[in-house]
């Protein structure tokens, strides 16, 4: 059977710390029998067995008593029993009391869970004379004990409603727990208390075949028995400390940068970085740390700050083991270079409206004028459609990762929102995956000698009320505001280049997005140059012109005659064009690349901007 090694869905993610996760299959059987029976009733020979106890923690090697348990389930009940051998002088009752509690003589505790997708515990106890305890309170479930001259037992009935069963089964332990002797023992061995969902086995609720079939997509080229499946799905487990997308960086400004990263599980993560080759002591920057703790999440990022022009940084990533916290190294390290001094020139690269061409974006990314940049900017629409954070990764940060990664250096990124970015369900997934620190979608940085603005061009069609979902209105008058002090910043007025890239272009008065940029348009220390996107086709409107370039595509031309004139040049960028901007002391000279279906760079059309 071959396994789908990417698959990261909940059901193949372990936070568990045992060696291999236990499961059993819970057989279907009639619901004609007599419940109560002292497990005598003929249904229990056919029952699932459990007698592979271990002591509550791996480190504790007691010999305890014999236990047994056997599970079965009706259409509508999970039927569970036990016996725990213990001669009767061994046997611990609790004194009759006004409230009488199990937790006071010998019992046993059933514990049902999950993880993901909806985290849960529920807790039940059995107590030797008949007493329960019911963590939620519902108290849906029947429980009778009974006991011989060699033990004690009891069979139980859950409603099956009661239960939270995921991708065919569910998390599940069974402990023992023998009071007068302070012995206990668990089905799943745990680590640190009862109450570990992680560490816990888990009831199937589907054949072994059929959930393999459910979780690897892959049907299993012979029947399963319990230990070839155990076998089988550790094969396709994968740890929930394991780093699954990343480390990428983006947000780099004169004197910081942000690392992100994924992991497969929701767990706790840091990172250590130093400049490279150095004997310092590294600096620890914690993904997530509030309120006491650290967070325990799936998407981690981290900002480094006071960092030196134009050096090399090393730095590695650890994560913290479930249950028992211990940090792990993720086995990554990686190198970045930081922002060039104010005086040093250096180039950029800019791809725009992807909309999911991973080969497109590993091919760009590859050239030779990518390769020597300082940084990579996406000018939007990424993917045609907001399909969930993984989409993300697969069709746009997975394929950088993996060219950083050949070539062994980190690229930092400079993500611009498009209009396609607002779209699907899943469109807030975009401010984890590609946040900026600010919090916003739009911001301001310098870079050695240039001054960057990115602005947030929201969608291609005003807002209204059939369209209740967008608020664009708002995000671009809060944005004008910021864009009107922006231009007033000494850093954006004493910077040698100003640089604006925004994913929809102000290309007439009737466009959205013209309004926003009148803060530019109206600035004191004019803007040099906007890039931006959306048009799918190439086009360049001269500063201070209504007419396009004679390299603009007929189509814009034949469709909007002119331009409303602006004081900066404005390129806007085709699916298949990159840019490659090189910031120097004399000038800022763009070179616009064309691909062609050949996987051949040639330059569509060249510009200089003199100091």
């Amino acid at each position: 059977m071959s396994v789908n090694a990417n698959c990261t869905k909940s059901a193949n993610v372990s936070y568990s710390l045992n060696e291999i996760r236990k499961t059993i299959y819970v057989p279907l059987l009639e619901q004609n029998f007599s419940f109560g029976s002292s497990m005598t009733d003929p249904v229990w020979k056919n029952a699932a067995k459990i007698e592979d106890f271990a002591p509550f923690s791996p480190a504790d090697k007691k010999d305890f008593a014999k236990s047994a348990l056997s599970l079965f389930r009706t259409h509508t009940h999970l039927i569970l029993g036990w016996y725990f051998e213990i001669p009767a002088a061994d046997r611990l009752y609790p004194a009759e009391t006004a409230n009488p509690s199990p937790w006071h003589g010998d019992l046993a505790e059933l514990h049902f869970g999950s993880i993901d997708p909806d985290p849960r515990l529920l807790q039940l106890a059995v107590g030797i004379t008949g007493l329960t305890f019911d963590s939620s309170g519902n108290n849906l479930w029947q429980a009778q004990t009974f006991e011989n001259e060699n033990g004690w037992g009891a069979e139980v009935r859950i409603p099956t409603s009661c239960l939270l069963i995921t991708e065919g089964g569910i998390f599940f332990n069974f402990c023992r727990c023998d009071m007068g002797k302070s012995e206990f023992q668990c089905w799943s061995p745990l680590r640190k208390r009862f109450h570990e969902v992680e560490n816990f086995g888990e009831l199937l609720f589907c054949s072994y075949n059929e959930t393999a079939l459910l979780r690897s997509g892959t049907a299993p080229a012979s029947t399963l028995d319990r230990q070839a499946f155990e076998k089988l799905r550790n094969a396709w487990e994968t740890p929930a400390q394991k780093v699954i997308h990343g480390p990428y960086l983006s947000a780099p400004d004169q004197t910081s940068v942000c690392i992100s990263w994924e992991t497969a599980g929701k767990v706790p993560a840091f990172l250590e970085y130093k400049e490279k080759d150095s004997c310092d002591k590294p600096t620890r920057i914690y993904s997530s740390q509030a309120h006491g703790i650290l967070a325990s999440e799936t998407h981690h990022f981290v900002k480094l700050d006071n960092l030196k022009p134009d050096t090399v940084y090393q730095y590695q990533i650890y994560t913290l083991t479930p249950v028992i916290d211990t940090p792990q190294n993720a086995g990554i390290t990686r190198f970045f270079k930081t922002a060039p001094g104010k005086e040093q020139d250096y180039s950029f690269f800019c791809v725009t409206d992807l909309h999911s061409n991973a080969n497109y974006l590993s091919y760009a990314l590859s050239s030779p004028q990518a390769q020597q940049s300082a940084f990579h900017l996406l000018l939007g629409d990424n993917l045609s459609h907001a399909a969930g954070r993984e989409a993300l990764f697969n069709g746009v940060i997975d394929p950088i990762v993996a060219v950083n990664q050949k070539n062994d250096s980190d690229i930092p990124l400079v993500f611009v929102r498009g209009n396609h970015e607002q779209l699907g369900v899943f469109a807030n997934e975009y401010f984890s995956v590609m946040r900026h620190p600010s919090g916003y979608t739009r911001y301001a940085f310098s870079y050695g000698k240039a001054f960057f603005i990115v602005l947030d061009s929201g969608d291609d069609k005003p807002d209204g009320p059939t369209r209740p979902l967008f608020s664009n209105n708002q995000l671009l008058a809060e944005e004008k505001e910021f864009l009107a002090q922006v231009v007033k910043s000494e850093e954006y007025r004493n910077a040698a280049y100003r640089i604006a890239f925004i994913h929809i272009p102000p290309l007439t008065e009737q466009d959205i997005q013209y309004d926003l940029i009148q803060p530019l348009a109206q600035a004191e220390t004019p803007l040099t140059v906007m890039f931006s996107g959306h048009w799918h086709d190439y086009i360049r409107i001269d500063k201070n012109t209504p007419e396009f370039s004679q390299n603009t595509a007929p189509r814009v031309v034949e469709k909007l005659k002119t331009a409303a004139p602006l004081p900066f040049t404005r390129i806007v960028l085709s699916t298949d064009n990159a840019l490659f901007c090189k910031v120097t002391e004399k000038a800022l000279e763009l070179e616009i690349l064309s691909v062609d279906p050949q996987k051949t760079v040639i330059s569509a059309d060249k510009a200089v901007f003199s100091r």
